[in-house]
């Protein structure tokens, strides 16, 4: 099947410039692109745009402008000035930042998270005698978790506590779990107070599955038209912690194991 989206990785740059730690950029078939800030806002980029933006995060600056140039036959000097200028727009909405600053702060961020995140996960492990609370818990923790920050930073904290155990089951076993912890997930998000979305149920049925033995991935998926996303949890081919005709409607530009 033709897949009509290309996900562009960040990128060591020599001018430094990659894309900010919640945000994907995505090249479209007719040469548009998409930028998609994963906190809820979303990015058109004109085919000129996205060429520019791509060019700068494969080579760099300086290369960029001199490929863009030899693309459009105009002058070196003024497309580094349009890039800069395009650029230092994509930085004010924070979207894109300098390398340094991002390892730094996605450091910071990420250490954060863990120290904050992971004394919760602890209790919740103790606490939670049963499944439909240690679930609700989780997914007022995943909301604000999100909140406070970020995908990136806690998808990161919860994938190291919640670590996938080596103990194998049986695929009958793996199936009636996952069934059971999907149905739980549901069930008390549709009843919680904090109004759940897609993000934290597919969190929260990540993880629980995960702890649970059962390999699992964490999707994120990018509707074009129109310009939208959402995020599932997948066992095998079978869709959980939301609607699968839904699902299917999107196209998976981010997975995580």
């Amino acid at each position: 099947m033709f897949h009509p989206l290309e996900t562009v990785a960040q990128a060591n740059l020599d001018a430094g410039i990659t894309l900010s730690p919640d945000v994907v950029f995505v090249m479209v078939q007719d040469g548009t692109g998409r930028l998609l800030d994963l906190g809820g806002n979303f990015y058109g980029l004109s085919d000129t745009g996205a060429r520019m933006l791509s060019e700068s995060l494969d080579f760099g600056l300086h290369e960029a402008a001199e490929r863009i140039s030899r693309h459009y036959r105009k002058g070196v000097r003024q497309i580094e000035r349009d890039l800069e200028v395009f650029l230092h727009r994509l930085q004010a909405l924070q979207l894109v930042r300098s390398t340094s600053g991002r390892s730094r702060i996605s450091s910071l961020r990420e250490c954060l998270s863990r120290f904050l995140l992971f004394p919760l996960f602890h209790i919740v492990r103790f606490i939670a005698r049963r499944l439909t609370i240690e679930c609700w818990v989780l997914l007022a923790i995943a909301r604000i978790s999100f909140r406070v920050f970020g995908w990136s930073a806690s998808v990161h904290a919860w994938q190291r506590f919640y670590e996938y155990p080596r103990a194998p089951r049986s695929p009958s076993e793996e199936q009636r779990t996952a069934r059971s912890i999907d149905e739980v997930v549901r069930s008390v998000a549709s009843r919680h107070i904090f109004g759940i979305r897609c993000k934290e149920r597919a969190l929260c049925c990540w993880v629980l599955l995960r702890s649970s033995g059962i390999p699992v991935n964490l999707v994120l998926g990018i509707n074009l038209f129109p310009l939208s996303s959402h995020c599932w949890c997948e066992y095998d081919s079978a869709i959980l912690s939301d609607d699968p005709d839904r699902c299917e409607t999107y196209i998976p530009i981010l997975f995580y194991k």
